[in-house]
This record gives C-alpha cells, sequence and structure tokens, in this order.
C-alpha cells in the first residue's frame, strides 16, 4: 500500500484520526460493492483501502458528522 502523507489526509479531514476512521468505512463499503457485483478474485486490482485513502484525499468521499440529539429531547421522545 503506497504512503499517504498526513497533510493530505489532514486537507479533508481536520483530525488524522478521524480520516483513517472515514477512509476505513469508505473502503468496507467499496469491499461490499465489490463482492456484490461480479467480482473476480483473480483480476488484479488496487487494494481496497488504497482506493479509499485516495478516493478521501481526492475529496470524493461525503462524510458528515451525525446530529446528535440532547438527552432531553431524546426523553421526550420516549414518553411519547
Amino acid at each position: 500500500m503506497p504512503f499517504v502523507p498526513t497533510e493530505k489526509l489532514t486537507n479533508v479531514v481536520t483530525n488524522k484520526y478521524e480520516a483513517i476512521l472515514v477512509a476505513a468505512k469508505e473502503a468496507r463499503v467499496r469491499n461490499s460493492i465489490a463482492q456484490l457485483s461480479d467480482w473476480d478474485p483473480d483480476v488484479e486490482r488496487p487494494k481496497i483501502t488504497s482506493v479509499a485513502l485516495d478516493r478521501l484525499t481526492e475529496g470524493l468521499v461525503d462524510w458528515h458528522y451525525a446530529e446528535e440529539q440532547p438527552a432531553e429531547e431524546e426523553a421526550e421522545g420516549d414518553e411519547e
């Protein structure tokens, strides 16, 4: 797997650890797509983790933080 400089990752995601989590989730998605399609394991392709990191550094991965509800709103929603 090729080396990806930290600066490339932090240009897209401010925290390098979050960038790795985003890339890992993208790799899982890519792997699922590959397994569901007519994927021939004998054909040589770039590794899925490399593809995910490339897509992240090129800005092709759409990611965002999940919206968190305050504890009060969650409790009110459970009572109804």
